[in-house]
């Protein structure tokens, strides 16, 4: 993956003395959205600066994949769909996922948000899951 070096930033001196004012004020804006840029495109996305958020999400699910109690989670409003990154079996360890789990939901209210369905997990086992949110 290309990276970027050497970005040069605004220099205030580098300018004559009757312009400093308007460059010092566009170079405060300018340097800190280059720093951004380049942290972006070295590879430095995080959760605080992507459409993205880690949701853990504590369920058990019957034989056809219907959460036993009712269960809810909260992510930012506007959530499109996710992808379970990690499912941990708190019931036995020793017993795993049939099958990627999906999970279908509903909104309850604006950030908050009501299972509907997860397919993939073995029936009457506790899982913890760890579900990556797109909004």
């Amino acid at each position: 993956m290309a990276r970027l070096t050497n970005v040069q930033r605004i220099i205030i001196e580098d300018f004559q003395e009757e312009d400093r004012d308007t460059v010092s004020k566009l170079a405060n804006i300018l340097n800190y959205y280059m720093t951004q840029n380049t942290d972006i495109i070295n590879g430095r996305l995080d959760y605080d600066n992507i459409n993205k958020q880690l949701v853990t999400i504590e369920v058990t699910v019957d034989a056809n994949g219907k959460p036993i109690q009712a269960t809810n989670f909260s992510a930012e409003a506007g959530l499109i769909g996710g992808t379970v990154l990690r499912a941990q079996n708190l019931t036995n360890s020793a017993v795993f996922p049939t099958a990627q789990p999906f999970i279908s939901f509903s909104p309850v209210q604006s950030g908050l948000y009501r299972i509907n369905n997860i397919s993939g997990l073995q029936p009457n086992n506790k899982y913890r899951l760890f579900y990556e949110v797109t909004y």
